[in-house]
């Protein structure tokens, strides 16, 4: 039981990369921004804000979250909106929305490899892309 607990992160196990997309998870800190004027919150009621239950799914989704770098844990049993996050939802210059989501997919672990390695380039055909995405990255299909 005690080696369950110290692998566990809260987020489903050991995935080193986000489970989500970026355009689903900002809705926890977009949440959180609108209706606790952003400040830290327990996970129960940025569920609350989002309107779900707080499970084991939703847990996943927090845990994207902060890999992207949209939440952090500035006390013991909270989560905060990072600065990041509210660049990307509060942009105050015209393009701090796009460089915010840009630096989020350059924090998610994994997936800024996939983007570094193919930026500025076309991608390849999906069948070869998700290929690609499992021998060379490691990323399971």
């Amino acid at each position: 039981m005690s080696k369950k607990a110290k692998t566990n992160d809260g987020a489903g196990g050991a995935s080193k990369y986000p489970r989500h997309t970026l355009e689903k998870v900002l809705r926890i800190p977009r949440a959180i921004v609108e209706q606790n004027a952003g400040k830290p919150c327990t996970e129960k009621e940025a569920a609350s804000f989002v309107g779900v239950g707080l499970n084991g799914p939703f847990r996943v989704e927090i845990s994207s979250a902060s890999k992207y770098g949209l939440l952090d844990r500035p006390e013991q049993g909270k989560i905060g909106v990072t600065e990041l996050a509210k660049k990307i939802i509060r942009p105050q210059k015209p393009q701090e929305e796009l460089s915010g989501l840009r630096g989020a997919v350059l924090n998610a672990p994994e997936i800024s490899t996939v983007y570094q390695h193919y930026r500025g380039e076309n991608l390849p055909d999906p069948q070869f892309f998700n290929n690609a995405l499992t021998d060379k990255f490691k990323i399971p299909a």
